[in-house]
């Protein structure tokens, strides 16, 4: 029992010394570090800085002239066209066959007549029908027509006319051909005829209508 009591009081001694050691190092420890020295901080010296100038290009080399390539010259311009001179005298048609002198290729060079035919003219359409009247000429020009003037007067005659037909068919001038020896007749003949005559215009040979004429006359007589 002693013996174990001798050894619990020779840990406890071993502890206290170890940390009684501890102690002593973190108060040095703490001296020490309180104790020390700070240095100031020395600022970098300040940059200096200086302008240079650069030195200036050198000159661009100037190119040599070189000879200028030679204009082209003007050249003259001219018609190319041949004119054929004119003769005073006309030229008239003919219908024959035209003749050309040309080369036959022949050993001895003889020279030919070639006759080119012309081409034959194509014939002209042909009427195939005149104006025709339409409905009853007679009921143009009536006794109803008789001028008032004329009619008192007791004036008589024939009245002879003729009418130039459109395509349309329609009178576009009446010219009096043989007077009645009245004026006031024949004036109410073609005012009449030019205000009722109807036609079927002439036509030819390929079915083209044709301006046409017509021809008559109206003979005045006093109604009983």
């Amino acid at each position: 029992m002693a013996y174990a009591n001798s050894l619990d009081t020779n840990r406890r001694l071993a502890t206290l010394t170890v940390v009684a050691g501890l102690h002593a190092l973190a108060g040095y420890a703490l001296v020490t570090g309180l104790a020390a020295k700070f240095l100031p901080r020395i600022a970098p010296p300040p940059l200096v800085a200086d302008n240079f100038r650069l030195p200036p290009p050198p000159p661009r080399p100037v190119p040599e002239p070189r000879d200028a390539a030679p204009l082209p010259k003007a050249v003259p311009t001219h018609d190319a066209r041949q004119l054929l001179p004119l003769d005073d005298a006309p030229i008239a048609p003919s219908s024959e066959a035209l003749i050309d002198t040309i080369g036959t290729g022949g050993a001895g060079g003889d020279i030919a007549e070639v006759h080119i035919p012309l081409p034959e003219p194509r014939p002209s359409p042909s009427l195939v029908r005149g104006a025709r009247p339409r409905g009853n000429p007679g009921l143009w020009v009536t006794a109803s027509d008789y001028p008032a003037a004329d009619l008192r007067q007791e004036h008589t005659g024939v009245t002879r006319f003729r009418l130039d037909i459109g395509i349309d068919g329609r009178v576009s001038q009446c010219t009096v051909t043989g007077s009645s020896g009245h004026p006031g007749l024949d004036a109410a003949a073609c005012a009449r005829l030019a205000q009722r005559a109807r036609f079927d215009p002439a036509i030819d040979s390929t079915g083209a209508r044709l301006a046409g004429t017509y021809a008559s006359s109206v003979r005045w007589e006093i109604p009983e």
